[in-house]
């Protein structure tokens, strides 16, 4: 999850300021180049390279459609991404030069200590258990560089992943192919969110998940705290806490009030790179 989180933030955000270079097309290719005016986004997914451009388009610049790229991977890809993982990016300000890097990953529950592990006679972690559960910076992570480099709200930021997660989108190939996790079948509200009325979905299938556009909708209408000190979190913390596992408290806020380690940083220019 981390990985592809960061591949669309520093894509989407390198792609599009791209705008003022110029390239040579390539004989013999099968496709014209992308030409525009506006910029262009670079995301795994067309429907989340769609919504960057299309913010592009109205106004906004890179860091703007990197968030609504990536916010709309978590809805079309939710198996490499989500609001729920962390969240690191590379952000290069083409007007002084300098080059930015972003780590918001979360850390573990407060709770989660070595001797509660000890207690419970736990001596290894399941890569996909709750215990390996951080607290996501991915919500952390789109407000501070929103912030400090971007020009749009969250509301027209995150209308995209919005729409998508209410309306639906049809599946493509890959979204098909990847969409079915053994690992994943067995935990609890998997079968009932990705295989409605217990159907697997195929080629082209429409998807809609209502509650994911739900939450998008409260932290568009209010921000970060909608996610880490709000109702949101009460639900999340009761899931967590309802498979058993007691180490999760009912706050999350201290990660999202003073940015936890949610860091930027202004990293060294190299050249060749």
């Amino acid at each position: 999850m981390r990985i592809a989180i960061v591949v669309v933030v520093s894509t989407a955000a390198i792609a599009a300021g791209l705008l003022g270079q110029k390239f040579s097309s390539v004989p013999g290719q099968g496709r014209s180049m992308v030409v525009t005016e506006y910029g262009i986004v670079a995301a795994p997914q067309f429907l989340a390279s769609q919504a960057g451009a299309h913010i592009l388009e109205e106004g906004g610049n890179a860091v703007d459609a990197a968030i609504a790229a990536n916010a709309v991977m978590g809805v079309v890809q939710p198996y490499v991404n989500g609001m729920g993982g962390d969240l690191f990016a590379l952000y290069y300000e083409a007007k002084t030069g300098k080059l930015y890097g972003l780590n918001s990953s979360g850390w573990t529950p407060k709770a989660l200590t070595i001797e509660y592990l000890k207690a419970r006679n736990i001596d290894h972690l399941d890569p996909i258990g709750v215990h390996t559960i951080d607290v996501p910076g991915c919500v952390a992570g789109w407000d501070a560089l929103r912030r400090r480099f971007g020009t749009l709200p969250f509301d027209k930021l995150l209308a995209p992943a919005v729409s998508y997660a209410e309306t639906g989108f049809p599946l493509a190939e890959r979204n098909a192919r990847y969409w079915v996790s053994k690992k994943l079948l067995q935990q609890p509200g998997y079968q009932q969110t990705y295989f409605p009325g217990g159907v697997t979905l195929g080629v082209g299938d429409v998807f809609k998940n209502p509650a994911l556009g739900e939450s998008l909708r409260q932290v568009a209408a209010h921000g970060r705290n909608a996610f880490y000190n709000g109702a949101m979190t009460t639900d999340m913390v009761k899931f967590l806490r309802g498979t058993g596992r007691n180490a999760y408290s009912g706050r999350l806020c201290r990660f999202s009030a003073g940015m936890g380690r949610t860091h930027l940083h202004q990293l060294p220019r190299v050249d060749g790179l």
